[in-house]
């Protein structure tokens, strides 16, 4: 999967010299020289183990005296065959040396030095970025991730014309030492005058450039500033919502000042330890802005952080198919939207359709524009990019426009057209009928009519004729000039700015998380009070147009574990003897003699990939669970469903677990407010302000007698601010 494990080792040399990457590209990108963190063998998990994991922080309080014991009771290795897959617990294979949730919070922006470039106009206008703030200043057990900002900025620092909405985004970095860093991102846009710019190339006495000498007096521009979140742990929806509520409250007005908030999420907001008790965090009072935090049992099915919902509404079933068939076979993927926010969720989903395979390829979910040449390295690889891909479509490479729901196959390593992957057939007919049920109604239909489009060789457009069965291509409309999905995508990453305490959610949204409509949590975090759309109709999409954007990335724990559980199938089914064979070493040869016509083709891809090498090598956990759903499977009891269906009423085990994890809930500080005047509210301009050291106060690095003494009696000391 994607995370590395409690004995992380950063394996950055490859096993062919063939797939070693161009020394030209390592110069440009040094810090992505490894491949996917992989995972080296751990021990069995104990109870000795799991109690030497971090403790949570000071500034932390149990709900139950019971918490220590954690929400999933007893940790134990292994499976129990008579417990469905997708209800597992599950834990992400990522280590735990770091003891807390955040690294650092980060604000960048442009280092306002104008260059003498001549540009034709305002947009043409680019700086160089530079670090304006950083909570803390350090770290002693990491090196801080200086390439942040070309990630932060895929399109360089420009000038804008108009104010673009704000937008929250994810991506993955690569340290230097190895470790994945998991960061979220927010691109704001603050305005500029005509009069500033001006100055900016008089104080380096060079002059104006046509656009702006002739520019009205008091015109407006707009740069780029970009408030980040780094962690060792991919709790996205937490750092996503985090940066959701700073911005709007930087916009309405907040009861505190925002470092406050800063400095509570980043020194106040435990670390969950694996199997213990949920963390709920909710530092702004909102129910919308309140998460469960949890880090599941070991050694049960790997964790998700992400929404499934972007892929499978931007995406057709036969689409994600066809790209999640060239990832099994280590091919060269492209994602390319022009919406930051789509590429990190729909290259996750596609990676954990992957298990029990890890992805061993280069793994780049937002590719800076600078570094597009990534592209035509000689090694496996899944990136990302943001807009347009003007550069020629290399040889072997898979182009996935999530934009257009558009697979570009191009043209194979031989020079022949692109086909589609070669999937046995009777498998890949079951999952995507049994994908297409789940999933088909969440479809967000492109202006065209479309779904499912594929291309090969000069972007010509496949005929069904020309296609696996499981691939056809449908009409689901005629052409439209209205693009709803466009506008529906274009919404969706954007912040909304309500006041404090609007917006709390539409209680005529259907909710299918509650315990009437939706599972436990396996994994990850959860809204504690979650209302969403499970899928539309295209008539829905015109009428709930707002409701299917607001909860475009919201989790959906029952729609998840049923993917999973259909991809996990197929694999089993295709893979089910490979045991037999696996013996100190694994008889590559003697296994592929069982397999005939396309299961053959697709094995042989598989088997001989660094992948399944990893797999035979890897962690022991990864191949018990394999192992055991394989057993199951020939029991034809792997796509047994919960009680009550796929999206039916909880079980009596749900519920159980359910209110065990709340009762034993770990709820953190509050934001620190002492020496804050209660009925002030504190109001900022067009810009995100510079971070005052002074009030970055939070209970975990304060001396905790202090702050009860300022919390009781200290208010003539101190005095309202």
């Amino acid at each position: 999967f994607l995370f590395a494990s409690n004995q992380v080792k950063h394996r950055s040399e490859m096993t062919a010299t063939k797939r070693s990457p161009e020394p030209s590209l390592l110069r440009k990108a040094p810090h992505l020289t490894g491949r996917r963190t992989a995972i080296d063998p751990d021990p069995p998990v104990t109870r000795k183990a799991i109690d030497a994991a971090p403790s949570h922080d000071a500034g932390a309080k149990v709900d139950n005296e019971t918490a220590s014991t954690g929400s999933a009771g007893n940790v134990t290795s292994g499976l129990s065959l008579d417990t469905d897959v997708s209800s597992l617990d599950s834990v992400a294979d990522f280590s735990t040396p770091f003891d807390r949730l955040v690294d650092f919070f980060v604000v960048m922006g442009a280092d306002m030095n104008v260059e003498n470039k001549k540009t034709k106009k305002p947009t043409d206008l680019g700086f160089e970025t530079k670090f304006i703030d950083c909570v803390p200043k350090q770290r002693e057990d990491m090196e801080f991730p200086v390439e942040m900002p070309q990630f932060c900025f895929p399109g360089g620092c420009k000038l804008s014309c108009e104010q673009k909405e704000t937008k929250v985004f994810n991506f993955v970095l690569t340290a230097s030492s190895g470790d994945l860093l998991f960061l979220s991102a927010a691109m704001m846009y603050e305005p500029i005058t005509s009069a500033q710019l001006s100055e900016l190339y008089w104080d380096r006495s060079i002059s104006l450039p046509a656009w702006l000498s002739n520019a009205e007096d008091g015109a407006t521009y707009y740069l780029p500033k970009t408030i980040a979140v780094v962690s060792h742990y991919p709790y996205y929806d937490a750092q996503s919502q985090f940066l959701h509520e700073l911005v709007r409250l930087k916009n309405v007005g907040s009861p505190l000042p925002l470092e406050r908030y800063i400095a509570n999420f980043v020194y106040d907001i435990p670390l969950p330890r694996p199997g213990g008790a949920a963390v709920r965090w909710n530092c702004f009072g909102r129910s919308e802005a309140g998460l469960e935090l949890v880090m599941g049992s070991p050694n049960k099915l790997p964790m998700v952080f992400f929404s499934y919902e972007p892929l499978f509404r931007t995406l057709s079933v036969t689409n994600v198919m066809t790209v999640w068939g060239a990832l099994l076979q280590e091919g060269k993927v492209v994602l390319r939207s022009n919406h930051l926010s789509l590429l990190t969720p729909v290259a996750e989903a596609l990676l954990s359709l992957l298990f029990p395979f890890t992805w061993q390829g280069m793994y780049i979910p937002i590719l800076p524009n600078n570094m597009v040449d990534v592209i035509e390295a000689p090694v496996p690889f899944l990136v990302g990019i943001h807009g347009e891909c003007h550069n020629e479509q290399p040889q072997g490479v898979v182009i996935c426009d999530l934009d257009e729901d558009i697979v570009h196959l191009g043209y194979d390593y031989n020079g022949k057209v692109g086909s589609m992957p070669v999937l046995p057939r009777q498998a890949s007919l079951k999952l995507k009928t049994e994908l297409s049920e789940m999933v088909d109604q969440m479809y967000l239909i492109p202006a065209c009519g479309l779904k499912g489009r594929v291309t090969r060789g000069s972007e010509e457009l496949m005929s069904n004729s020309q296609r696996e069965i499981w691939g056809h291509m449908s009409i689901l409309k005629e052409s439209s000039n209205v693009d709803l999905r466009e506008q529906i995508l274009s919404d969706a990453g954007s912040v909304k700015m309500t006041a404090a305490g609007e917006g709390d959610g539409d209680e005529n949204v259907e909710s299918n998380n509650s315990e009437e409509g939706e599972g436990s949590n396996d994994g990850g975090q959860q809204p504690l009070t979650p209302k969403r759309v499970v899928g539309l109709s295209y008539a829905g999409m015109k009428n709930q147009r707002e409701r299917v954007t607001k909860f475009f990335y919201d989790r959906n724990t029952r729609l998840e574990n049923a993917v999973r559980n259909m991809f996990l199938t197929f694999l089993t089914s295709l893979l089910c003897d490979y045991k037999t064979y696996h013996f100190q070493t694994f008889r590559k040869q003697a296994y592929l003699t069982t397999f005939i016509g396309n299961s053959k083709e697709l094995a042989e891809s598989v088997i001989m990939s660094q992948m399944f090498e990893q797999f035979l090598t890897g962690p022991e956990a990864r191949r018990s669970l394999f192992d055991k759903c394989i057993a199951r499977g020939n029991a034809n009891e792997v796509s047994k469903e919960p009680e009550g269906g796929k999206m039916g009423r909880l079980t009596r085990a749900e519920i159980k677990q359910k209110e065990r994890a709340s009762a034993n809930a770990i709820i953190p500080q509050p934001p620190y407010d002492a020496g804050v005047w209660r009925m002030q509210n504190y109001t900022y301009d067009d810009t995100f302000p510079k971070l005052d050291e002074d009030e970055l106060l939070a209970h975990n690095v304060l001396d905790p007698s202090l702050c009860s003494f300022a919390q009781s009696c200290c208010w003539d000391l101190i005095g309202p601010r």
